[in-house]
């Protein structure tokens, strides 16, 4: 199976190329360290998906910002190249994978496929909007949503990605130590992408990984990495749950630290 792998310089689509390299053909996205597919030229990607031919294409490339109210950049990256995509998939039938979000929702205890819709930032809005014409305009489609992934080289907006980044050994946590989590570890959320290839079952995926307070990952932490934390212990809990899909086990936290 010929496969294109939008973002596989990224932090989840590197883990990803990896594990597709020994198991597919892998169609390479990059000449001359330049994007053959470059999201953010739309107009080009019809006719570059021509030349590639490919039976699959997984997209995990993303152009994230919380704080922007608005942005050409994100709604070209995020919606207007992959709405080309669909079109270019619908007419050759071709599957489609794209990798989303549960940011997609508003903030909720519990995410799956029957939670409300209702993003807060324009980038969350951007994404939806690329799931919602994908659901419209494709038959042969697969989206997945994760919650936070972590891991070393993660993005730092995660809090455990800033202390698992970073060489200091004292950190701040003003926070609920009771509050409770389950992000993904990279790894798994691979793994999860590479299941979800192998089905043979269209539609809205989602994943998390071990559901653990904030306490105990950070005492994983502090005996495994030798961190130390400052803690402001605060009354305000927000609970987050992702419901993973049955036939998916990720590992423990701990495993991972």
């Amino acid at each position: 199976m010929r496969i294109l792998l939008l973002g596989s310089s990224g932090f989840l689509g590197s883990h990803l190329k990896k594990k597709l390299f020994t198991r597919h053909k892998l169609i390479k996205n990059m000449s001359k360290n330049k994007y053959i597919i470059d999201l953010s030229q739309p107009k080009f990607i019809k006719a570059k998906l021509r030349l590639l031919r490919p039976d699959l294409i997984i997209n995990t490339a993303v152009k994230a910002n919380f704080k922007l109210k608005s942005s050409k950049l994100l709604n070209t990256i995020n919606y207007l190249s992959v709405k080309k995509i669909v079109e270019y998939c619908s007419k050759n039938r071709i599957r489609f994978i794209q990798v989303s979000a549960t940011g997609v929702h508003p903030l909720l205890k519990r995410y799956n496929k029957y939670s409300i819709l209702k993003p807060k930032s324009f980038y969350l809005k951007t994404k939806l909007k690329a799931d919602q014409y994908i659901i419209k305009n494709l038959k042969n489609y697969q989206i997945v949503r994760f919650g936070g992934i972590f891991g070393v080289g993660g993005p730092n907006h995660l809090y455990i990605n800033n202390i698992l980044n970073s060489k200091k050994k004292t950190f701040g946590f003003k926070g609920n130590l009771n509050e409770k989590k389950n992000y993904i570890h990279v790894i798994d959320a691979t793994r999860f992408i590479l299941k979800v290839i192998s089905l043979n079952k269209n539609g809205i995926f989602y994943a998390g990984g071990e559901p653990i307070t904030f306490g105990k990952m950070l005492n994983f932490i502090k005996n495994k990495r030798n961190k130390n934390f400052s803690i402001k212990n605060v009354k305000e809990r927000k609970d987050e749950i992702v419901e993973t899909e049955r036939w998916f086990k990720p590992k423990n936290f701990s495993y991972y630290i």
